[in-house]
């Protein structure tokens, strides 16, 4: 299941030719590489204020001369300024070319991090994730042009990453209770995205998984939760979780753990609830099927029932990532 944001990118075009390669001149064909979008770029949360003032992307290119592949892009950062996407030094369609391939990654701070060889094809890229470090939208495109056409360059950026969300209701009648916090426990919170170009869809594995066996990620913020209706947290908060087997073979099962109290009539100090809940158990809701993996695209929200003196009640409601269209109302590029 995809769920995919569409950018359209304006027409690409190369940089200088390598040595060894003869360019010829044609005015009509030396149009320079440019990008428009018009979407939040990505990242569900992100303001149109945010967009328009450092939203980027990078970009890793090659082009085709007699079964020789150039480099022309290597990670070059392609930015919006709030009027036009643009980069520097620009670069031109070679006519000459017969061939050129493009993959996009949108997400991390910079180019640094991000591995590939433009003038290897099929193109892949490499990025090592981990949400405990550091969270962003992490996102992939590619495409190819083979019938010599100058026109922008349609890139459809797939989500790489699973959203995950909690939200924990008090069902109880009479009795408050304070959500102290949740949190995951013996998730992968480091592995290395490998991202391959295959037509205008990319292909993504993960590898060199990491496993932390502590309670992180989700929220601490606390909240006291009045009798039956009140919910925590008022604001969604979403963890960008990299997907993985929720009953991985040869490791402790995944959990949401659960942090609660509540003050007993008479009592002077209240209980404490530590509640450790299987991930592979929790079924969607309405259905009898559970969740065993996250998937790249989709975003999971937990739903939590307390009832005091009732127990606990959890199902999750999965729905793919909105898709935004490049036209956006209101953002006009």
């Amino acid at each position: 299941m995809h769920f995919r944001v569409t950018f359209i990118a304006a027409a690409f075009a190369c940089a200088l030719l390598s040595a060894g390669c003869t360019r010829v001149y044609d005015p009509a064909r030396e149009q320079e590489i440019s990008f428009r979008a018009g979407s939040l770029l990505l990242n569900d949360a992100i303001t149109k204020a945010d967009f328009e003032n450092g939203a980027s992307f990078y970009v890793f290119g090659a082009k085709t001369i007699s079964f020789t592949h150039y480099p022309i892009f290597t990670g070059q950062t392609v930015s919006y300024d709030g009027s036009a996407w643009s980069y520097s030094p620009a670069r031109f369609w070679d006519p000459s070319a017969s061939r050129y391939d493009f993959l996009a990654i949108s997400g991390p701070a910079s180019a640094s991090g991000i591995s590939c060889t433009p003038s290897t094809l099929p193109l892949q890229a490499t990025v090592t994730y981990s949400p405990t470090a550091s969270q962003y939208d992490l996102m992939a495109a590619c495409a190819d042009r083979t019938d010599g056409s100058i026109a922008p360059v349609n890139l459809e950026f797939h989500h790489m990453l699973s959203a995950v969300s909690v939200v924990v209701y008090n069902d109880s009648p009479s009795q408050s209770i304070t959500m102290n916090s949740y949190g995951f426990k013996n998730l992968c919170t480091q592995a290395t995205l490998t991202v391959e170009q295959d037509l205008n869809t990319p292909e993504q594995g993960w590898v060199s998984p990491s496993y932390d066996t502590n309670v992180v990620l989700g929220d601490d913020d606390g909240a006291v939760l009045a009798t039956s209706g009140s919910y925590y947290p008022t604001s969604t908060v979403t963890d960008y979780m990299i997907p993985q087997a929720l009953n991985p073979l040869g490791s402790t099962a995944p959990t949401l753990v659960l942090n609660y109290s509540y003050l007993e009539s008479g009592a002077s100090e209240p209980t404490n609830v530590v509640t450790p809940i299987r991930l592979q158990d929790i079924k969607i809701m309405g259905s009898d099927e559970a969740i065993t993996s996250w998937q790249p695209g989709v975003r999971y929200t937990y739903q939590i029932h307390i009832r005091m003196g009732g127990g606990i009640r959890v199902h999750v409601i999965t729905t793919e990532w909105e898709e935004v269209n490049a036209e956006t109302p209101g953002l006009l590029i």
